[in-house]
């Protein structure tokens, strides 16, 4: 992922056709995202320089520079569009990658919003702009909807998501489910939200984020003793007997990544795993669902009325493998505080288990954890793609080195 201090893209977007033979290249232009997967301002740069409509199936290259990124996407054109004359030679290569999501190859991204569409026109609700391609990259195509009942959300996952509709559909059933995103509809790999009122929630205040604890922390004690219902959807099962041989699986595939120390502290790490996660057990915390990528980001409301988005990466697993991730993101100032909140409303709902031994027991686990989800994503997505998790797993069993060196 490129630094958020890149404040340029420069982008060639190359055009194909139905078949995804090159029918040439666009003169460069600039977008002032420096996230590769936001596709809105590439989409408009386009409109504005050349007034052509352009969906953009996928990334192709991307090349950092001081200050800047240079990026290449792989684009067709809208129905209606004609642009031969503006459209140069381009001398790179497409390959065939039998990864490739549908949402990423011609026709795709219309077929998903011909869905949305179909499922607003059976509630009389009809557009009233065009569509708005958000995002679009390896874990999701996100567009918005304008309507006159305000705006709409459109979300595709790639098949290792393709839970979190049926998620957020069960979770909803739940009482207090007003921390859920208003779901409209769901079909196999899509679904369709309502509009959340606010913004994304990078900047939450510790007010906000002890809420957000409570919110979450409430969520899993009522799975306590039902993970049965939720597996029944696709939930995956990351239970200390599925989790082991994927935990052994990431850190052998990377450990040549790893200079000697870290090496040395996660071969012995990965020999007392089976005995950790029994110690892990014995602090009986019960397994229940996981959110499996929780921060303030992926909150989103008003400061009033906040709903918790992207229940993709969910499973089942021992709950407190949500902390480390979100403390990872608080204010260095407000760590201590919310640690100790999220403990606390643990033991309020756990009386007999031993929170304070299982967090830490759970530190490393968490990190090697979330190793094993990106070498998943990486074994699961085409080349081009990669680009956005490559150095995720050595990252994140570099981190887990660090926890352990640390007990």
């Amino acid at each position: 992922m490129p630094e958020q201090s890149v404040k340029t893209r420069h982008v060639t977007v190359v055009i194909v056709d139905d078949d995804e033979s090159v029918i040439g290249a666009l003169p460069e232009v600039e977008a002032d995202e420096p996230w590769l997967q936001l596709t809105a301002n590439v989409v408009r740069a386009v409109k504005a320089q050349f007034d052509l409509d352009i969906t953009i199936l996928r990334l192709h290259s991307a090349q950092r520079v001081p200050g800047a990124i240079h990026a290449t996407y792989v684009a067709e054109m809208n129905p209606g569009n004609a642009a031969r004359d503006l459209l140069q030679s381009w001398h790179g290569k497409l390959e065939a990658d039998p990864l490739r999501l549908p949402y990423a190859r011609p026709g795709g991204p219309a077929a998903d919003v011909a869905w949305a569409m179909t499922v607003l026109a059976d509630r009389k609700i009809s557009l009233n702009d065009g569509p708005e391609q958000i995002r679009t990259w390896n874990l999701s195509s996100i567009w918005r909807l304008p309507t006159a009942a305000g705006d709409f959300w459109l979300k595709a996952v790639p098949p290792f998501f393709d839970h979190e509709g049926a998620v957020i559909e069960r979770l909803t059933r739940e009482p207090g489910n007003e921390t859920l995103p208003p779901l409209v509809a769901r079909s196999r790999n899509r679904i369709l939200m309502e509009d959340i009122p606010g913004e994304d929630c990078y900047g939450a205040s510790l007010a906000q984020i002890l809420a957000m604890v409570e919110h979450l922390v409430t969520l899993q004690a009522r799975w306590l003793g039902r993970i049965e219902s939720l597996m029944a959807i696709g939930v995956p099962d990351r239970r200390d007997d599925q989790a082991l041989p994927l935990l052994i699986d990431v850190i052998d595939r990377n450990l040549g990544q790893l200079n000697a120390k870290q090496r040395a502290i996660l071969e012995t790490f990965r020999n007392d795993l089976p005995d950790r996660l029994r110690r892990l057990r014995e602090c009986e915390v019960p397994d229940t669902i996981v959110h499996g990528d929780y921060h303030p980001g992926n909150w989103r409301g008003d400061g009033k009325n906040l709903a918790i988005l992207d229940w993709g990466d969910c499973y089942i697993g021992n709950p407190l493998l949500d902390r480390p991730a979100l403390l990872e993101r608080v204010p260095a100032d407000d760590v201590a505080q919310v640690d100790r909140h999220w403990r606390r409303v643990w033991q309020e709902h756990l009386p007999g288990a031993d929170i304070e031994r299982a967090c830490a027991l759970i530190e490393p686990i968490a990190a090697v954890k979330l190793a094993a989800v990106y070498q998943m994503f990486l074994d699961n997505i085409e080349v081009s793609e990669r680009v956005y998790h490559a150095d995720d797993p050595r990252r994140m069993l570099a981190e887990a080195a660090t926890r352990l060196a640390s007990e």
